[in-house]
């Protein structure tokens, strides 16, 4: 391998399906070296913030209802309290900031581990702090695509939930209560369908915005393009990935928030509790890096499915770019990257 700083042209080839997954999985080990301890640590963090909160609050059920978006699960009887008392208020302040953190960490985290995944796949030795350095100038471009991602796919439920609701409404006054059953079926697999089809097409902004220099909206309409042709093949390898992280995490998580909703005895709860904490951030930092290491490497077979390898040796016009999109940097019309911040140049 060569050292970080002295980045080659890369080209991108198409692989196979099988050859995608081999790659994921090699590169998620490689990974594990590195970021392992990063997102366990995190993700310890993280809960005990949840739980703490949670605690203090007096087992609240407002704290309770916010708790959960960190990740925290807390047993339904061990909410005594429904009181928006002063200290309550401060407390679900407090976790709502702590989810904020907790997503640009996360996402700082995928961009570390998609830089890292790409710069080994071409024969680079990258670092942490190298790869962390490349992601936060990145930062607000990749929260700003999480965010429109996250947007676009509530703007679709909300709408399914309309449409269910239509449909169920109108089915009523022809069938009865049936009706509206079977309206509201039918629109939820709708909706089932129509975000998973939307959800696969943007399944590799995150790569985009962190290999490709794209902006937040830029990324979008990127990997809508990259996947439209090979959405099945995308599914696929992304159903797999996924199959075998719920294989990792589900069945501890199921355990553990079986014991603590069957336990009534408050010092085996905390026992139980502080057990799942450790538990669910080390199966966190096994199971994380797995999604980003396979999204980049889906984005780097797209890439040469649709762009082919590149060949220095033979000049040819790559783009009609005249300066880099993100830079501005002077760049010819045969370079495929740009010489400065390494942006994607091949996209017109």
């Amino acid at each position: 391998m060569v050292a970080a700083h002295e980045k080659p042209e890369s080209e991108y080839k198409s692989l196979d399906f099988g050859k995608v997954l081999e790659t994921s999985l090699r590169y998620w080990i490689t990974n594990l070296k590195s970021y392992w301890v990063l997102y366990f640590l995190i993700q310890l963090g993280i809960l005990s913030a949840a739980y703490g909160v949670f605690f203090l609050s007096g087992t609240d059920y407002f704290v309770a209802q916010i708790a959960p978006l960190l990740g925290a699960q807390i047993p339904f009887w061990l909410i005594t309290t429904a009181s928006l008392s002063p200290l309550v208020i401060g407390l679900m302040i407090v976790l709502i900031v702590v989810f904020v953190i907790n997503i640009v960490i996360q996402a700082i985290l995928s961009g570390m581990v998609i830089r890292h995944t790409a710069d080994y796949h071409v024969k680079l030795a990258p670092t942490v702090s190298e790869s962390y350095r490349d992601t936060r100038s990145r930062l607000w471009s990749l929260i700003g695509s999480q965010i429109l991602v996250t947007l676009i796919l509530f703007g679709i439920l909300f709408g399914m939930v309309v449409v269910m609701a239509l449909i169920g409404f109108g089915l009523f006054f022809v069938m009865g209560f049936l009706g509206m059953f079977v309206g509201i079926a039918v629109g939820g697999v709708l909706m089932g369908i129509l975000t998973l089809y939307v959800t696969v097409r943007l399944y590799i902004v995150t790569p985009i915005v962190i290999l490709g220099g794209e902006s937040a909206g830029g990324s979008l309409v990127r990997s809508w393009r990259l996947v439209g042709g090979n959405w099945w093949r995308t599914f696929g390898i992304s159903i797999i990935i996924i199959i075998l992280t719920g294989v990792i995490g589900i069945p501890t998580s199921l355990v553990l928030g079986r014991l603590m909703s069957s336990f009534w005895f408050p010092s085996l709860t905390l026992i139980l509790i502080i057990a799942y904490i450790i538990v669910s951030a080390a199966i966190t930092g096994f199971t994380a890096p797995l999604g980003a290491t396979t999204s980049t490497m889906i984005y780097h077979d797209l890439m040469g499915r649709q762009y082919g390898p590149y060949d220095p040796g033979t000049p040819r016009g790559l783009h009609s770019h005249t300066v880099c999109p993100v830079c501005k940097r002077p760049v010819t019309s045969t370079e495929r990257f740009c010489g400065q911040c390494g942006r994607e140049l091949g996209i017109d």
